[in-house]
């Protein structure tokens, strides 16, 4: 069976639910159901006499002259009640009715044991970035989160585990999506994240970017889409720029880079020997102003970088060890302005850093923390 509002395929498992779990809609049983239930309920109201909410709808029987059931029956009010239940409700009412229930977020705050993935959104105009991430609760459960940027709290937790989640998209500053192995896509709004929105893909989700009203969708076998947000309906979406910053140096990069509003940093790892990490400053026009070679080397699985007007920001391990320390350099001579042990576990990583005013926020292994960009200190730290 198909929603009639957005055509998604639906699984009896989907069906039992009031809403189509990808557009929202409510499903057409169910709207039948919440009738006939009203129904029930005004009969049940018109025939109570004795005000004890059971009808007094049939006539008195006269007694049976027949030798007594071995079994009670059971009173007429209660055939009454599931006779005229069952004759309103059985022609259509497929799910079971339950008010308030639908996809969402749950109560926020608790369990969160790491962070996979995240990206700035805006979730309540505080000036300050706050985060959409991929959280890990135990074990292997898997939920999409709000994270606050002055506090590192959750505002809000996806309602649902999702298997083998590990990539959230932002699509802007109010809305992220991520993607199921079911080829379902979740669109959510930072700033009100119940309920969210749901669609189905041709396959599973590789890229997610955010236009006016709309969301631009590439799924795993190269179908590019689009849907309106938040209403879910398929349309042409204009969105052709990537709204992450592409500021890191994976496993097999030699280089990332991270620009500004008059600079370009960039960083380098040496391709023979220890990685050992070089950072360089050039203006607009790229002409060259500063290079330094680090006494740190790339961590084993990668790096960041970011900056700020008075600041540039890496990951790096001291030479010859394998921890990944917080180096921030000056960003007009490329001195060294401090060094800053991370506390994590995981793998060996700098895979994300972002600026949010006077912080640099950083997933380093499985720890997402915020750090002073002055002092190095730290804010707030999400680790295992």
């Amino acid at each position: 069976m198909r929603c009639p509002t957005c055509s998604a395929v639906l699984t009896t498992d989907e069906l039992r639910k009031d809403d189509c779990p990808y557009c929202g809609a409510a499903l057409p049983h169910s709207v039948e159901a919440v009738s006939k239930a009203k129904i029930v309920r005004e009969v049940m109201r018109d025939f109570d006499k004795d005000g004890d909410g059971v009808p007094e709808l049939l006539p008195k029987r006269r007694p049976r002259t027949s030798k007594p059931r071995s079994k009670p029956r059971r009173s007429s009010k209660v055939r009454v009640a599931l006779s005229v239940g069952l004759a309103c409700l059985g022609a259509g009412a497929f799910a079971l009715v339950q008010e308030g229930a639908g996809l969402g977020s749950s109560s926020a705050g608790s369990g969160i044991v790491l962070v996979v993935d995240a990206c700035p959104v805006d979730a309540n105009g505080d000036g300050v970035d706050d985060y959409a991430a991929v959280v890990q609760r135990g074990g292997a459960k898997r939920r999409w989160a709000i994270l606050d940027g002055v506090t590192g709290e959750a505002s809000a937790i996806g309602s649902q585990d999702v298997e083998s989640l590990n990539r959230v998209f932002c699509l802007g500053r109010d809305w992220f999506a991520i993607g199921a192995p079911d080829f379902s896509i979740e669109f959510v709004n930072a700033r009100a994240p119940e309920p969210t929105v749901r669609v189905r893909g041709a396959d599973t989700l590789r890229a997610a970017r955010g236009g006016e009203g709309c969301a631009w969708l590439e799924t795993s076998n190269g179908t590019i889409s689009g849907v309106t947000l938040p209403g879910g309906i398929a349309t042409p979406c204009d969105a052709s720029e990537a709204t992450r910053v592409e500021n890191t140096m994976g496993l097999t990069d030699n280089d990332a880079n991270y620009v500004t509003s008059n600079r370009t940093f960039s960083i380098t790892a040496r391709r023979q020997g220890s990685e050992v990490l070089t950072v360089s400053s050039a203006d607009q026009e790229g002409t060259p102003l500063w290079t330094e070679e680090l006494p740190y080397a790339k961590p084993t699985f990668g790096t960041a970088i970011a900056a700020t007007s008075d600041r540039v920001f890496l990951v790096g391990a001291p030479i010859g060890q394998d921890k990944a320390h917080l180096i921030a350099l000056d960003a007009s001579t490329g001195r060294q302005a401090f060094d800053v042990p991370v506390d994590y576990t995981g793998p060996d990583e700098g895979s994300l850093m972002f600026i949010s005013g006077d912080q640099v926020v950083a997933l380093v292994g499985w720890s997402f923390c915020a750090f002073d960009v002055t002092t190095g200190d730290t804010r707030w730290c999400i680790a295992p």
